[in-house]
């Protein structure tokens, strides 16, 4: 199926025995196509969304095309979304690719479980299952170097949280969604330190220069430990809400300060000394129209870049605010899990209806918009079979979007047009990563693939 340009014209309840949601865990596997039968609840079937917001290009935003900075090569990918800000960037990457290795690190085991997003440092790669397999993988051979569990777990893994991986110098930190945080050594996986928390992880890890580390928990609790031991640092009580998407946002750190985003749509600024509060917003939908706009929650990571704070919620709002005062610059009827790509003067980020939208990134003004295949028309319902795409990356002067099926589409980043596409594997619901002029893959039956 071609691609159209529009030009100008488990969630889970929150509760002592959080027990899924079947009005939840249908509406998000009516996100992503062809799941198994074993993975779809039980339950009526309710409408997702009542449809899609008109959202207009500018054609002088168009016209002055995304000004995307020179690509840059990057030796690592030490965080879930690149870097602990979330910055993106443009990126360099050998083209055309090719598949140069593939390997399995273990699956998710559940269509309700996603894989984390895999790392890259020091010519490594490093992967987290849900099962606490931590792995080492040489990036040139695709051979493993080392692999630890971290975790034992009696009970299938929490929907959606499918632990978090990253790296900080000789140092490896990481969680598998359960109660345990663990630091392990990149060179041998030796465990260095592990501490054992009161309720699951959710988010993080993410570093805060290379002395402390943050993690989110079910809970929304934020906790901030010292890399060298473990020590608790800080930590700042959350607020729970009974019903929360399932998902993992990532907090960002960028000059002293994180930005959180999670339950009930709230993005938060603290002040990452202390965990004071600089500034708290809200990007809940205005009027929801279905029961799943109601729940605001923000799944995707968020990302800091030039003084600003970009974000996305499921809910249908897009937005960013200034870092420093928590003041609203712009926001769109945009919703998504998927965290916005900022590459220069453009921010890129794919919807839940199967759209890719370049955004000025000063203003919000719409320079183009890409329908991907099987995206959802304006003003339909939602159907079960709703194609669910991961990215975007930005690299080459190149979009990258996969859809869960495995095809990688590349849309020239000017124009939004599909240049090329290919398959990169199954059942794929991770970002992919970019590091060293390579694209890295994860499949959620845990096949890792690397290509350039």
């Amino acid at each position: 199926m071609k691609m159209r340009l529009t030009m100008p014209q488990a969630m889970f309840r929150n509760g002592n025995n959080r027990a899924v949601s079947v009005m939840a865990g249908m509406a998000l596997l009516a996100l992503s196509a062809c799941s198994p039968p074993e993975a779809i609840l039980p339950g009526d079937r309710i409408a997702v969304f009542a449809g899609v917001d008109a959202i207009s290009v500018d054609a002088a935003a168009f016209d002055e095309g995304s000004n995307l900075p020179a690509p840059v090569g990057l030796a690592s990918a030490t965080h879930s979304g690149g870097s602990a800000a979330h910055a993106g960037g443009h990126l360099d990457i050998d083209l055309p690719l090719k598949k140069i290795w593939s390997v399995s690190i273990g699956g998710a085991g559940s269509q309700l479980v996603d894989l984390a997003q895999p790392v890259i440092d020091g010519g490594r790669v490093f992967a987290v299952t849900p099962l606490g397999q931590v792995t080492a993988i040489d990036v040139q051979t695709g051979t493993s170097i080392w692999s630890v569990s971290i975790e034992s777990f009696a009970d299938d893994p929490l929907p959606g949280i499918g632990g978090g991986v990253m790296v900080s110098g000789d140092q490896l930190f990481a969680h598998a969604g359960g109660h345990k945080l663990a630091a392990l050594s990149v060179e041998d996986g030796t465990s260095l330190w592990s501490i054992d928390l009161t309720l699951p992880i959710r988010g993080g890890p993410t570093a805060i220069d290379d002395q402390a580390l943050v993690i989110t928990d079910i809970d929304g609790n934020v906790m901030v430990f010292s890399m060298e031991d473990g020590s608790s640092l800080w930590d700042r009580a959350g607020l729970p809400s009974s019903t929360i998407i399932y998902g993992a946002p990532s907090p960002a750190y960028y000059d002293g300060e994180l930005a959180l985003a999670g339950a009930g749509g709230e993005l938060s600024l603290l002040d990452a000394t202390d965990g004071e509060i600089i500034w708290t917003e809200s990007l809940a939908a205005f009027n929801p129209r279905t029961p799943l706009q109601g729940i605001g929650d923000i799944r995707a990571n968020p990302a800091i870049d030039g003084g600003l704070v970009f974000a996305i919620s499921q809910s249908g709002r897009m937005a960013a605010l200034n870092a420093r005062s928590g003041f609203m610059l712009w926001d769109l009827p945009i919703s998504g899990v998927e965290m916005p790509w900022v590459a220069g003067d453009t921010v890129f980020v794919v919807s839940l209806e199967g759209r890719v939208y370049a955004l000025r990134r000063e203003d919000g003004m719409v320079r183009w918009i890409a329908e991907l295949p099987d995206a959802l028309p304006a003003g339909a319902m939602a159907s079960e079979n709703l194609t669910r795409y991961v990215g975007p990356v930005v690299a080459n002067e190149q979009v990258l979007v996969i859809s869960k099926s495995g095809t990688l589409h590349m849309l020239n980043a000017e124009t939004g047009i599909e240049t090329s596409s290919l398959n990169v594997g199954s059942d794929i619901v991770t970002p992919p990563q970019i590091a060293g002029g390579r694209l890295f893959v994860l499949s959620n039956n845990g096949q890792l693939s690397a290509f350039d």
